[in-house]
């Protein structure tokens, strides 16, 4: 186990971060590399899935080799170089196991970058939304101690107040405290996913909780051990978005001027947001294109069709959504800026049981 570690610990991987395009002219895949560096967290999530399929390759596969005494036989698998041909048997190997497609997805793109081969080389099995697990409960870890609201009982309140993701809550400071541009309180997330900087809304009913935990000091607000947990944190954030989006959609619904006051604040949010990381990206000599403001993902209805549509009636939910609050709810509380991904990953993802109206 520890020739395998150090193996894959000495292999170099690049780390820019590269996508693979089609040359139409040859038909032979080639990097297109861009500007965004892979960070070392994704570096380290990649040497880890080495390092598992490495294991698999030395329990399951043979290479042919002349020992010093000059005689042919089959050992073990047990060298990077002598892993690669078994990537499409690993692939087979995680669907035989009854691996979901996105996990499936996620070690074959991760080996990919280790090998430096392009994902197209392999047919994996399709992704949808319908059958994502995260944050969805039904894990055997789920009653674990460090997953129960006690383990963190400070962190599990915000989190249910606030709807942020951990890297953001180990990140807060006693000064994060802020108004938008709309004059609404909000939590300041510095560099969220994507190095984004954003504002995460508060509803008005978690206002004077949310307060509470900010004192104007550039102190963290979780301390280390606060953070060492293994909190629901997705399916919370799921439960704070299908809140959002009733409040949105009650106000919506029983006060006709609101409509046009939540366009301007969206269309306002975008402007800032964008402003200032377009500033961030400048100073770096980077590029920053910024979200788009469209007017189809305010106007209407959002229907839910297909795996989603059956998923929603199995789960006893509603079939179709108010695109206005939806687009509130992926703008001021997820920073999605996308009505499919609000539906999909978060309102989808909330248990009948946790739902605030159940």
């Amino acid at each position: 186990m520890g020739s395998i570690i150090y193996e894959v610990m000495q292999h170099k991987m690049d780390t820019t971060r590269v996508r693979f395009v089609l040359d139409k002219g040859t038909g032979v895949y080639k990097k297109a590399v861009t500007d965004h560096p892979i960070t070392e967290a994704t570096l380290n999530a990649y040497r880890t899935i080495a390092v598992n399929y490495l294991k698999y390759c030395r329990a399951h596969h043979t290479v042919r080799i002349t020992d010093k005494r000059g005689r042919v036989r089959n050992r073990a698998c047990k060298h990077v170089a002598e892993c690669e041909p078994y990537i499409r048997a690993y692939i087979d190997y995680l669907v035989a196991q009854g691996k979901s497609p996105s996990t499936i997805h996620t070690y074959a793109a991760g080996l990919c970058h280790f090998y430096g081969l392009p994902l197209t080389l392999y047919e994996l099995p399709k992704r949808h939304t319908a059958d994502y697990t995260r944050g969805r409960g039904g894990k055997q870890s789920s009653a674990r101690r460090d997953v129960q609201p006690e383990s963190s009982p400070r962190l599990a309140a915000l989190a249910a107040a606030v709807g942020c993701r951990r890297a953001e809550y180990a990140a807060l400071r006693g000064d994060d405290l802020v108004t938008d541009e709309s004059g609404h309180l909000c939590v300041r997330i510095r560099s969220g996913k994507g190095k984004k900087f954003q504002l995460q809304r508060i509803l008005p009913q978690h206002a004077e909780l949310v307060k509470s935990y900010f004192d104007g000091s550039h102190d963290y607000v979780f301390s280390r051990a606060e953070m060492s947990n293994k909190l629901n944190l997705h399916g919370q954030r799921a439960a704070l978005a299908w809140e959002a989006y009733q409040y949105y959609a009650h106000r919506l619904t029983t006060e006709p001027e609101y409509r046009e006051q939540l366009r301007r604040e969206l269309q306002a949010r975008i402007r800032a947001s964008n402003q200032h990381n377009i500033e961030v990206a400048q100073a770096k000599g980077k590029r920053w294109d910024g979200a788009k403001w469209d007017e189809r993902e305010f106007n209407g209805t959002y229907h839910l069709r297909g795996k989603n549509r059956a998923l929603a009636q199995r789960l006893g939910r509603p079939l179709s959504y108010d695109k206005a609050a939806l687009l509130a709810v992926s703008i001021l509380h997820l920073s999605h800026y996308r009505n499919d991904v609000t539906v999909a990953s978060y309102i989808l993802a909330q248990n009948p049981t946790d739902r605030k109206d159940a």
